[in-house]
């Protein structure tokens, strides 16, 4: 069963998405990026369609491509005839019918004909999303129509993009939301909120969530422990260990009751009250009550559990051939590569699909099987078992990560090694740190500094970095002092670390920050910064 959960994400993941990104409603083109040398152009096929004389290019959106040539960038059609002049220092492609260009150290707004929507001012800006953008000056933020009109002062320190015709703003500390035209609708008073969608905000108060409208007022008196997003006009609330449902009105449509709630698909939801799985309709009432056979979350025909009302057990039926031979669990999970995990007096242990007890509740607790493997954990200690139920490694870490490429990361002692499928360590716990395995390499700490090992443990990438990122594309970021850089897989130094930021390679390109400018790096390594 899934449990709510409550998710809020990073202000800082947030902002960098916002303003290197814009809403994706671009028309798409058969035409493709070539390089041949240093130079790009565009293909159809295998046939070159227009030849590569560009520094730099970006894909066609919307019938045009922004390309760079001799310092300045302009925008081309699919013939390759120029139909905004190579005349800004840098602009962004064309996700829509505006974009956002750049001359000197200011930004502007131009439409898909070159014509200026606004004035080339501004200090930053990103959008447009319903119909309106946002646009820095100085350090502040300040709201846009899309034929260029200011209709808010530059004074938000923090903006989000609109989504059902709101935003949620910033201003010394404090967050509020606004509406299309600019006007606050609800003030900026609040610590932290979230909108909810259908007009609603979560504010917290006393430790609890309480629901608002965006014109500020109060729609519940309930105060909630935790309220969910809505999913198809419902969203799920929490209070005092229960679970319960309101509408999109913020009004309650279920008593807050349930042990375990979904969320609602197809007009019904899925609750667990006293052990009975039960569905209920959008008015919250019972629509069906399975205390018979749960078959839908077991294995087919082999495995079927009924609840014993008696004993408050669930009952697994061993074999349907064989009904009078039972077992009885306290709850049993879906079967994950042919076993389930049972649980009886507060410890935990597996079936096979026919229901036979291939570890009985003798573990603290019990993880799904991966790849053949299974973690489970005894007085704060954690273990592996294979599908025959044997231990393979003893209870004796204190931590088992996730297998990856049939590896995972051990701890002991506030030390990490490796150890693979069969139980085996094959890196020694002498690492102060230890990543995931990505493209057959892992990064791992030493001594204070980072570099990578192989699935034999063996030292790749030299312990010198002060921090690294897991290699994508064959190519990792790499950080000394304040700096980052980018390495091979073979630990050969792509660019040396002088820049402040550097993005993920796509297209064989890498957006990099220097000195507070942006710029592209090529897989060469070779940088590309505007004149």
């Amino acid at each position: 069963m899934k449990q709510l959960q409550y998710i809020s994400a990073s202000l800082l993941t947030i902002f960098l998405l916002s303003i290197l990104t814009q809403p994706a409603f671009s028309q798409l083109s058969d035409l493709r990026l070539f390089k041949e040398g240093d130079k790009w152009g565009f293909r159809k096929g295998d046939k070159k369609v227009i030849k590569p004389k560009y520094d730099e290019a970006d894909a066609f959106q919307n019938g045009v491509a922004r390309v760079h040539l001799k310092g300045k960038s302009g925008f081309i059609n699919e013939k390759g005839a120029k139909v905004i002049p190579f005349q800004y220092d840098w602009a962004w492609s064309f996700r829509d019918d505006r974009t956002w260009v750049k001359q000197g150290n200011k930004w502007g707004v131009i439409d898909l004909k070159g014509t200026e929507i606004t004035p080339i001012k501004f200090d930053w800006g990103k959008g447009f999303r319903d119909e309106r953008g946002w646009a820095m000056l100085g350090d502040k933020w300040g709201l846009l129509t899309k034929e260029g009109k200011e209709i808010t002062p530059f004074h938000f320190s923090w903006v989000e993009s609109f989504n059902y015709g709101w935003a949620r703003v910033e201003k010394e500390g404090v967050f509020g939301m606004v509406d299309k035209s600019g006007k606050e609708h609800i003030p900026l008073t609040y610590n932290e909120h979230y909108d909810l969608g259908y007009g609603l905000v979560k504010i917290p108060t006393d430790e609890f969530w309480t629901l608002i409208d965006k014109d500020n007022k109060r729609v519940s008196d309930i105060r909630f422990d935790g309220i969910s997003e809505f999913q198809n006009g419902y969203a799920i609330v929490k209070k005092g260990g229960k679970y319960g449902f309101i509408d999109q009105n913020g009004e309650p449509i279920t008593s807050i009751i349930y042990d375990e709630a979904e969320s609602f698909m197809g007009g019904r939801a899925l609750v667990l009250q006293d052990l009975d799985l039960i569905y209920i309709n959008e008015k919250g009432e019972t629509v069906s009550v399975d205390r018979n056979t749960w078959t839908n979350r077991f294995n087919g025909e082999l495995a079927k559990a009924q609840k014993n009302a008696s004993e408050g057990k669930v009952v697994l039926l061993r074999n349907v051939k064989n009904p009078n031979k039972v077992e009885q669990y306290d709850w049993v999970s879906d079967f994950k590569e042919g076993f389930a995990r049972i649980g009886l007096n507060r410890k935990a242990g597996f079936i096979d699909s026919l229901g036979n007890e291939i570890v009985a509740p003798e573990y603290d607790w019990v993880w799904d099987f991966e790849q053949g493997t299974a973690k489970v954990s005894k007085e704060g200690k954690y273990g592996l078992i294979n599908h025959s139920g044997t231990l393979i490694a003893n209870c004796k870490y204190d931590w088992i990560s996730h297998f990856q490429d049939h590896i995972a990361a051990v701890e002991a002692e506030n030390k990490w090694g490796l150890i693979n499928q069969s139980g085996e360590e094959i890196a020694e716990l002498k690492y102060e740190s230890i990543g995931n395995f990505k493209e057959g390499l892992t990064p791992a700490k030493l001594e204070g500094k980072w570099g990578f090992i192989d699935d034999s443990a063996k030292v790749v990438i030299p312990f010198k970095y002060d921090w690294v990122m897991h290699f994508n594309q064959g190519f990792a970021k790499v950080k000394i002092e304040d700096k980052w850089g980018v390495i091979s897989k073979e630990g050969q130094e792509i660019t040396p670390a002088i820049f402040e930021w550097i993005n993920d390679f796509e297209e064989g390109r890498a957006g990099v920050k220097l000195d507070g400018e942006w710029g592209y790096i090529d897989e060469e390594g070779e940088v590309f910064f505007e004149d």
